[in-house]
């Protein structure tokens, strides 16, 4: 086993490995490094009567809106996507989804 150890295929294989080994790590650090950071993705508008998160800010201020002159949630979600209709086509608006839960306490 020894011979195998100091023979000339050995010390080559090993280099190749351990470049290979570098290579992998260089690549590793670099796509680390070039990665970015992971932040808020949605434009959070926050108002004295309620928060609305949509993709886009114009959105956000008009379901803020909404809720700022007495509107529930449901009347804050369909101004918001009807704006998202309009800044994003692609995204939703008529015939689109959205999809939520309400509970209106009062008419239970």
């Amino acid at each position: 086993m020894g011979w195998f150890l100091a023979s000339a295929w050995f010390k080559f294989a090993l280099v190749i490995y351990m470049h290979r080994l570098l290579l992998c790590a260089w690549l590793l650090t670099l796509t680390v490094l070039g990665a970015e950071p992971r932040l808020q993705t949605r434009s959070m508008v926050i108002s004295q009567t309620g928060i609305v998160a949509t993709e886009q800010p114009l959105a956000s201020q008009v379901g803020a809106a909404v809720l700022a002159q007495g509107g529930n949630a449901a009347d804050a979600i369909i101004a918001a996507n009807a704006v998202m209709g309009l800044v994003s086509p692609m995204m939703c608006g008529i015939g689109g989804d959205m999809f939520c839960l309400f509970y209106d306490a009062p008419t239970k």
